[in-house]
């Protein structure tokens, strides 16, 4: 048959609770006070390293936004460098079509008439000062 063992195995834990206390009786002063501000330090521990997740999480978010800010202003920079680079390519493809057009008497007289505002001989020019008041 089944019989108890005394004291060697209590089902409802206070056995553990004695063994806690005999430790803590057999632990001097200065090991009790050690004890109790490890205790205290574990809590300002864990505030602590949640505050600094906390600010970690913050500055990373900053530096998220502000990365995001200077990647659209950077993005419309180059929108307009862009655009100024079509329009000198357009430029320069005219020049280079000035260029390379032959030249030939009625490109001189063009060119000396609207660059240089020169005339033929027997042409008659007329003035006029309207244009010029603008």
């Amino acid at each position: 048959m089944l019989t108890e063992r005394p004291d060697t195995e209590k089902k409802d834990g206070s056995d553990l609770a004695d063994r806690k206390g005999a430790q803590v009786s057999d632990l001097s002063e200065r090991e009790l006070e050690t004890a109790i501000k490890k205790g205290l330090e574990a809590p300002y521990a864990k505030v602590l390293l949640r505050l600094l997740i906390s600010v970690l999480l913050v500055t990373a978010l900053g530096m998220f936004i502000t990365g995001m800010m200077r990647y659209d202003e950077l993005q419309r920079q180059k929108a307009v460098l862009e655009k100024d680079r079509d329009a000198i390519v357009a430029e320069i493809e005219e020049l280079r079509y000035l260029i390379d057009c032959p030249i030939d008497y009625d490109y001189i007289v063009r060119v000396a008439r609207e660059k240089l505002g020169l005339h033929l001989p027997d042409e008659i020019v007329y003035y006029n000062d309207y244009n010029d008041s603008k």
